[in-house]
């Protein structure tokens, strides 16, 4: 069977059906559907780079300097937003290992491209999952977020994350008035313009948001496993900290890449 081949009204209708819900029928592929024929799929792309995270729980205590740290990692996967269960695609990511800091940063060229969704944004989430690193025991888990991709498209009305168009400082200006010659006047004011780091992650992420990139900031919630441990001992939920993620999409993007720095600028 191929796209020159006559169907009948049945069929035709059918595919009419799948069409709404992100299937197209201008190319033919081996594909199985449940009517036996074969069908080409929507693919878009979904684009996904850790950058940062910060005030993460300590799992680990150092040998040497007695120090609190963690060796985090990041696992990142796209999964069912309904139930969080596997999208049924090999879609998932690895981050290298920071060692020994509870405020990581992924400077290297971490970022995953996924080019075959073939499933509508509004049925995907991102999940986000952080670990520590240990040699001889299970990985302790750090915390984790789930993420629908249809709140991290911009051009959805259930857009929630990323920063706004307007009023971004780029910097922090500290102005420094010299003693005037009449007590109440100031004869010079000199200005020096300080770039502090939360204005300069602020420009990076508007940057970011002129080439169609969502960078953003996301709370990390406690994993089931951390709230079973929590209830046994009897201790309090720990605070998870955060997880700075830039993430891209194009819907119908026939293999369309992403731009090309997924990472800080």
């Amino acid at each position: 069977f191929n796209h020159d081949n006559e169907i009948d009204s049945a069929t035709f209708k059918e595919l009419c059906q799948l069409e709404t819900k992100g299937f197209c029928m201008d190319k033919w592929v081996a594909a199985p559907t449940p009517f036996g024929i074969p069908l080409y799929m929507k693919f878009s792309t979904i684009a996904v780079s850790v950058l940062a995270a910060k005030d993460l729980i300590a799992a680990d205590k150092s040998i040497l300097s007695g120090r609190e740290t963690s060796d985090p990692y990041i696992i990142i996967d796209l999964v069912d937003a309904k139930n969080q269960s596997e999208a049924g695609q090999s879609w998932t990511h690895r981050t290298p290992v920071k060692h020994r800091t509870l405020n990581p940063r992924w400077t290297e060229r971490n970022s995953v491209e996924w080019r075959d969704v073939n499933r509508p944004f509004e049925t995907l989430a991102l999940r986000i999952r952080v670990f520590d690193a240990d040699l001889l025991d299970e990985d302790d888990p750090l915390g984790e977020c789930v993420l629908p991709i249809i709140d991290l498209d911009p051009n959805s009305d259930s857009f929630k994350h990323g920063v706004r168009s307007s009023g971004l400082p780029r910097a922090n200006a500290i102005a420094a008035a010299a003693p005037g010659g009449k007590w109440g006047l100031v004869r010079s004011v000199s200005m020096k313009i300080v770039e502090t780091p939360k204005a300069r992650e602020l420009d990076e992420m508007r940057k970011a948001k002129q080439r169609g990139i969502v960078d953003a900031w996301h709370k990390l919630e406690p994993s089931e496993s951390m709230l079973e441990k929590a209830r046994s001992e009897g201790t309090e939920v720990p605070f998870c900290g955060k997880v700075r993620v830039r993430t891209w999409l194009k819907k119908d993007s026939e293999g369309t890449g992403a731009p090309d720095n997924m990472t800080i600028d």
